[in-house]
């Protein structure tokens, strides 16, 4: 593999000698390290999509992200010597596309870490601010937004294979099609009166890189496309509060993040209700994409029984703690931003049962 991808690499003009190692960079693609004497990059092959459209679109993304002066780097494609943005590589079988970028300095935040947690807020809400701002050729089509994976015309027999093929006990089968149900009731309704943009779509904390106290970089706009605006947010917290939940410790974590993003954006009062049914999408959306990559041989069966373990599991958090999560998502708005506290009213919280106190326990969130 490393000698073919020797091969690859001369569609660049690197110096030798170069050396090549794999990137502990998510389970979507295929990513390498590459060490030469005059710099170090990074190489994607892609296992997600063969689409070139796709790739002009993500690239086309961040080459305005590039003119919009962030204080972090996203990933800037090297064009080959012919002055292309990425190659098809026909040695590889099928055919896979394969970019190539300078490799951005740093490492994920650290689980657990309130400090890092906010700067990530704070990055992810000036990300957002300059997604709101592209503006793409009609002719670049995004990848379909989280709804349409769950309400779009497919979705119903995916999301009935999903339950019917894997090996799930009775009962969560029935919890995962009552979610699904309730998601895809609720889901229109929030297309139709949320806010929309060009947003990440993929907010994880393996995405992120700090360095020296500051956000040094965002990765991975695979996934970038035009969708509701707190979906990041809500896709942030879900990562950021992976392994935590069932721990006091996830409170400062979640509430720094949410205090870094409110810091540069303005969430809406609609918007600030639906964070924990946003929460439940974002699992939805990776149980069956996973789902997806199962049934393409590209995921085994037990990476997507633990994503669905994953959505089960925090179904039960949000029955208990949603509304905890809503009422600091609003007085870390009144804080920010000066607008007027919002009412824990009838809303998507409420459609999955959730019920609250205005006031998150003091036990949850000043554990040390």
């Amino acid at each position: 593999m490393v000698h073919d991808l020797d091969a690859l690499l001369d569609d660049w003009s690197l110096t030798r000698p170069r050396f090549v190692r794999s990137a502990e960079a998510g389970t979507n693609n295929q990513s390498f390290l590459v060490d030469t004497p005059t710099g170090h990059f990074f190489l994607r092959l892609y296992q997600n999509t063969a689409d070139p459209i796709r790739l002009h679109y993500e690239f086309a993304v961040l080459e305005q992200l590039a003119q919009a002066r962030l204080p972090f780097a996203v990933p800037a494609p090297i064009p080959t010597r012919t002055g292309e943005a990425f190659v098809i590589w026909s040695q590889s079988k099928p055919d896979r596309l394969a970019a190539l970028f300078p490799l951005i300095p740093g490492r994920p935040p650290r689980l657990g870490d309130p400090s890092e947690a906010f700067l990530s807020g704070v990055a992810l809400g000036q990300l957002d601010k300059a997604l709101a701002k592209v503006s793409l050729p009609t002719e670049l089509v995004p990848l379909g937004s989280y709804g349409e994976l769950l309400t779009g015309p497919q979705s119903h027999k995916l999301i009935g294979d999903a339950i019917g093929q894997l090996s799930l006990e009775t009962r969560q089968r029935r919890a995962l099609e009552r979610i699904f149900t309730r998601l895809r009731e609720t889901v229109p309704g929030l297309y139709a009166n949320l806010p929309r943009q060009t947003i990440h779509g993929d907010v994880a904390r393996s995405n992120l890189l700090v360095e020296a106290g500051r956000v040094t970089g965002v990765l991975d706009f695979e996934f970038a496309g035009w969708d509701l605006r707190a979906l990041d947010l809500a896709c942030g917290l879900r990562s950021f509060g992976s392994e935590l939940w069932d721990a006091d410790e996830v409170w400062p974590v979640l509430r720094a993040l949410i205090g870094g993003y409110l810091q540069e954006i303005a969430l809406t009062p609609a918007e600030i209700q639906a964070v924990p049914t946003l929460l439940r999408l974002s699992h939805a959306a990776i149980v069956l994409h996973r789902f997806e990559r199962f049934q393409k041989g590209l995921a085994d069966e037990a990476a997507v029984r633990a994503r669905a373990q994953a959505m089960l599991d925090r179904d039960i958090w949000l029955q208990g703690h949603g509304g905890e999560l809503v009422a600091i998502l609003a007085n870390t708005s009144t804080d920010s931003c000066h607008t007027q506290k919002i009412p824990l009213e009838d809303g998507p919280c409420t459609a999955f049962g959730v019920t609250s106190s205005s006031t998150p326990s003091r036990q949850m969130h000043h554990r040390s």
